[in-house]
């Protein structure tokens, strides 16, 4: 039986209820909008600081020589546009990738190019952890154990220049050279390791959203 009064009376708290599902979903959008923004505005941060960083060969160097291990040497790919770091387990004479052992794969995680701290965990023999949130973690520890280190930061500085000439700012458009003093350098690592930590992770998971 169709009654009009109780009909109408539905109705109206339906259109409410709508209503209050649309602010709802505004709010939802707006919030994941304003996420995905900072989680780009972290990408080029991140380019900048880290992956250029800990990317570079001579910072690599200087890491193997100041934090020996024996059993690997570190190697890369170089590509047209890119490059891909790797380990060399010396005794056994094989080549370790990201790729082949399943922990990088950028047809899931479309972000996903921490191939150099990958590599980096494994020449420190720690165990690079299935969740995805916690290896970052173990990453974001390690850089930060690596830069508390007085004999890096003096080796590394005796080195080469910090910041050095041929690294890019990603954080502007054009990508000039890196213009930064020393202190404001290892300051913008720092800050880009705690925005990792607090929620640049979701950049390197999935679809790199929030």
């Amino acid at each position: 039986m169709y009654i009009m009064d109780k009909s109408k009376t539905n109705k109206s708290k339906t259109n409410k209820s709508k209503t209050n599902n649309s602010n709802t979903g505004n709010s939802n959008s707006e919030n994941s909008n304003s996420g995905n923004i900072r989680l780009e505005k972290f990408s080029k941060e991140h380019f900048t600081f880290i992956n250029q960083f800990f990317g570079d060969q001579t910072v690599r160097e200087v890491i193997a020589e100041v934090f020996p291990n024996e059993k690997y040497r570190f190697e890369i790919e170089e590509y047209e546009t890119s490059h891909h770091h790797l380990l060399y387990e010396i005794n056994k004479k094989k080549t370790i990738c990201s790729f082949e052992t399943g922990v990088q794969n950028m047809n899931v995680d479309i972000n996903d190019t921490l191939c150099q701290s990958y590599s980096l965990l494994t020449f420190f023999n720690l165990k690079i952890d299935e969740d995805k949130v916690k290896r970052q973690m173990d990453m974001i520890n390690m850089y930060e154990t690596i830069l508390k280190s007085k004999d890096f930061r003096k080796t590394l500085e005796d080195t080469i220049d910090i910041p050095n000439r041929a690294w890019r700012d990603y954080r502007i458009e054009g990508n000039p050279p890196l213009t930064l003093q020393k202190s404001s350098f290892y300051s913008g690592i720092k800050r880009t390791l705690n925005h990792w930590r607090e929620y640049g992770y979701h950049f390197f998971i999935g679809q790199g959203t929030m």
